[in-house]
């Protein structure tokens, strides 16, 4: 499959989504990457006053998918979907949108900054969970590479019915892409991610199409975490899954 434009504005279109197989993937990394530009990121962010990033946390994450369920497969237009890839004990996801110019909340960092906080939501049943930075990763002449960790927060069980924020500090990397003709610059984007830690435990968060697809919303699920220094895909991706959290970001 050839990758879409790197430097092509966003929305960029996702395809029909599969098992894995690395062709979400590659769209979904060029959604991440498709606004690069700017500096490495991780300083103090100056005095630029923080911004939102994510939805506004205003509806109830109705969501009862856990990481023992696996990866739903959308090929109805609405639940019930099929499941692969179940019994894990845990589970991360890192979502990607179009962002506003497809009328769909900004769900991830547009620049190189800080991350300072983050909040999630839950419904009733509630467990131990983590935030990561994630970070996705281009080439010329190898394309994308999703993702790698490159580093985790503390582990925490948010409050059941209720918005809870962790601090994170997290310094955010984002470089430029390099001209077509430098094959050796890697250029990267770094992203937020949540990890539940325990089988059970929903995946906050909503499905606004009832489990059917929704093309500018694309969420990607790891069942165990790359290596460190390693990029590693997902087991899969799907689209319509609206997290249930957002954070603060100080752009620098």
């Amino acid at each position: 499959m050839t990758a879409p434009s790197f430097q092509s504005p966003l929305p960029l279109p996702l395809p029909r989504l599969g098992l894995g197989l690395g062709l979400v993937t590659v769209a979904a990394t060029a959604l991440l990457l498709g606004a690069c530009g700017g500096g490495g990121g991780g300083e103090d962010g100056g005095a630029r006053p923080a911004v939102t990033v994510g939805p506004t946390l205003n509806f109830s994450p109705l969501s009862n998918v856990s990481c023992a369920d696996g990866l739903v497969i959308q090929i109805n237009p609405s639940f019930p979907q099929p499941f692969a890839f179940q019994g894990a004990g845990s589970c991360a996801v890192l979502t990607v949108s179009a962002g506003a110019a497809a009328g769909q909340p900004v769900m991830q960092p547009s620049g190189p900054g800080r991350v300072t906080t983050a909040t999630v939501r839950v419904g009733g049943v509630t467990g131990p969970m983590r935030f990561l930075r994630m970070r996705a990763s281009f080439q010329n002449g190898f394309g994308a590479f999703c993702c790698s960790v490159e580093q985790i927060g503390a582990t925490f069980t948010p409050q059941a019915n209720a918005d809870t924020t962790v601090t994170l500090n997290f310094p955010m990397g984002w470089t430029p892409l390099p001209p077509p003709t430098d094959t050796t610059t890697i250029a990267f984007n770094d992203r937020i991610a949540l990890q539940v830690l325990a089988p059970n435990v929903p995946i906050p968060g909503i499905w606004r199409q009832n489990g059917g697809q929704e093309s500018f919303l694309n969420t990607e699920l790891w069942q165990a975490l790359p290596l460190p220094g390693q990029n590693q895909r997902g087991v899969g991706s799907y689209s319509g899954f609206m997290p249930a959290f957002n954070f603060q970001f100080v752009p620098g």
